[in-house]
């Protein structure tokens, strides 16, 4: 399996991903997904919608911390080739990967962590894609937002999403999504 889901904590989930990338080259990536936060799914080119993913399987990047995205090319150390598998080297890449992942997923504890390292992100200058290439970046971002008590950048992130992919703002399942962060606002 490419793909390692870890149980949610405060409705974080941490993520590990081995992506296929061009010449039978594997790269390791990984982040967080928030289990309130819909994803949105369909085709960019027909009508897309919010999915919930409130499961380990249904677990995706809300947001996705690459390698790559700071590099020229893809890095050796997070890389391998998988036509010609070497065991060691696999092994290596993938010690690797998650010590750096877990570094990061340490770091992140609670929401306002998370809000923290989304702007943290968003300072940074990157190569290839930023905050803002990654589809899912301002749904959460903006549910985040709401969670931690600050109503007006969360809906402004929020209203921005639902205008790039053409979402309705008063969808079932963002609404409910809305009313789950404004709970975990009210406690606190």
């Amino acid at each position: 399996d490419l793909k390692w889901v870890g149980e949610p904590h405060r409705h974080i989930r941490t993520l590990v991903h081995f992506q296929a990338m061009k010449g039978a080259t594997y790269s390791g990536r990984w982040g967080f997904s928030v289990d309130f936060v819909p994803v949105l799914s369909g085709p960019s080119n027909s009508v897309r919608r919010l999915a919930s993913k409130r499961t380990a399987k249904a677990a995706a990047f809300d947001l996705c911390l690459d390698p790559i995205d700071s590099a020229d090319r893809v890095p050796e150390w997070c890389s391998f080739d998988w036509l010609t598998p070497n065991p060691k080297r696999i092994a290596k890449v993938g010690a690797a990967v998650f010590e750096s992942a877990f570094r990061d997923f340490d770091r992140i504890t609670n929401l306002r962590d998370l809000r923290a390292l989304f702007h943290q992100r968003s300072q940074m200058k990157f190569r290839r894609f930023s905050l803002s290439n990654y589809t899912q970046t301002d749904l959460c971002w903006g549910l985040v937002c709401i969670a931690c008590g600050d109503e007006h950048e969360g809906m402004s992130r929020i209203e921005a999403f639902c205008a790039r992919f053409s979402i309705d703002l008063q969808s079932k399942t963002l609404l409910k999504a809305i009313e789950t962060a404004r709970g975990d606002a009210l406690r606190g």
